[in-house]
């Protein structure tokens, strides 16, 4: 489809650009008016969803539209504009153009097909032109729009050469980064100090002109251990170390089994009364005449080191099992003596009324269970039995001279009472019993 963009017109101004969902079958090309010469074009895509989308135009070029406008029936507007081109940079917008993208409806399984992504205007214009790039005299070369071809930028692609660093100088040692922050209060760019308490937690703070940077520990990465974690028992079987280093982190290499050797030659068998001759391979000496032979000897030493050291083994065990033994009649004994220590002072209280050789008091519970506590409760009750019994004897009467009654023990008299019966009897009761 062609457009002709005649100052801020299009004609038409209105296209139909396919069926909903379809995609690359109706392109836009544009031609330009002589007001858009020089300018630098911009083609922007507003769906009836989603973001804008941003092309490249150029004067006779094909615009593919967007999926993200195909996608949805209806118009979509598109807007053209022209920027003024200075030193190879986008300046002011001069003009604009406005138009239609008109999308006809289709059948719901147009859609089924995976949705190809938007390109972006970098990508619009690197399939145009060609990537900006590196010239023989070291420049960079871009497109430009007066010439429509690629220019000098007069841009150097690489700089100048930078002054040579000044390496790492560690200026101090501080215990915190506050204190860092407080003592240093204008750093230059690039000044390094060391910040911890000791070697393990050492850190590197570097300031960057606005803070100061975390560079990981002064210390370097060194190995903690190197141990063998799988092994191999066959021919050409994996053998795997594991590598731990200081920092935590590890690593693991393996090394493999060598092949199966040869079989060795087959030994011979000597027999003989006498030590075998100096040339034999002979690994076995068998001695018909039953004297013993260096093997034997061997043999037996071997078999009584063994037994010797399975016997120590069991004695050292036994050992062990009567030191544990004793240990425990220790224990035992030990706190039967302090049983016995504590009776012998319960003891001691009970019988004398001391602990210790001390006076056992009142407010001591062994007080009432002393011998000393129970004589005096025993004094205590006969003179209280003395005392009831004196108060519970009767009054005693007898008659004097003349014939009359006479009370013998008058200081009775105040506890009996005396009543003169009808039938001429005296009743005499008895009115206290007792304390």
């Amino acid at each position: 489809m062609n457009i002709y963009v005649s100052g801020s017109g299009m004609n038409p101004s209105r296209v139909d650009v396919g069926a909903r969902g379809s995609y690359g079958t109706e392109p836009l090309s544009f031609q330009f008016s002589p007001e858009w010469n020089g300018l630098s074009k911009k083609l922007v895509f507003y769906p009836q969803r989603g973001t804008p989308v941003y092309c490249a135009v150029f004067n006779g070029d094909a615009v593919i539209v967007p999926y993200s406008v195909m996608k949805c029936a209806g118009d979509n507007t598109f807007i053209i504009s022209g920027y003024t081109v200075e030193d190879g940079h986008i300046g002011v917008k001069r003009i604009t153009a406005t138009g239609i993208a008109y999308v006809s409806p289709a059948p719901d399984d147009t859609l089924n097909e995976p949705e190809p992504p938007d390109p972006t205007e970098l990508e619009t214009l690197i399939a145009k032109l060609g990537a900006p790039y590196i010239a023989d005299n070291g420049d960079w070369y871009i497109w430009s729009a007066e010439t429509e071809d690629f220019v000098d930028s007069g841009t150097p692609a690489r700089g100048p050469k930078g002054e040579t660093g000044k390496g790492l100088v560690l200026l101090g040692v501080y215990s915190s980064v506050e204190a860092l922050e407080e003592a240093v209060t204008d750093p230059d760019v690039g000044d390094a100090y060391s910040v911890g308490t000791d070697d393990e937690s050492m850190l590197v703070y570097i300031w960057d002109g606005e803070d100061w940077q975390d560079h990981g520990s002064i210390r370097g990465v060194g190995i903690e251990s190197i141990v063998q974690t799988e092994y191999g028992e066959g021919a050409l079987d994996d053998n795997v170390w594991t590598v731990t280093l200081t920092n935590g982190t590890m690593s693991t290499f393996t090394v493999k089994n060598g092949p199966q050797g040869p079989q060795g030659p087959a030994g011979n068998v000597y027999y003989g009364s006498e030590e075998p001759p100096g040339d034999s391979n002979a690994v076995i000496w068998i001695n018909p005449a039953g004297a013993p032979s260096p093997v034997t000897a061997v043999m037996t030493a071997r078999d009584e080191a063994v037994a010797a050291a399975e016997s120590a083994a069991a004695d050292a065990s036994s050992a062990s099992a009567d030191a544990s033994s004793a240990s425990g009649y220790a224990e035992s004994a030990q706190e039967d003596a302090d049983s016995a220590k504590e009776y012998a002072l319960k003891s001691e209280a009970w019988a004398v009324g001391t602990r210790n050789g001390l006076p056992v008091t009142s407010p001591d519970p062994a007080y009432n269970n002393s011998s000393e506590y129970w004589a005096i409760a025993a004094g205590n009750s006969a003179t209280a039995a003395a005392s009831n019994a004196n108060r519970m004897a009767f009054v005693a009467f007898t008659t004097n001279a003349n014939g009359h009654v006479v009370i013998v023990n008058a200081d009775r008299a105040a506890n009996t009472a005396f009543e003169l019966k009808p039938d001429g009897h005296m009743q005499v009761t008895l009115t206290e019993y007792g304390g």
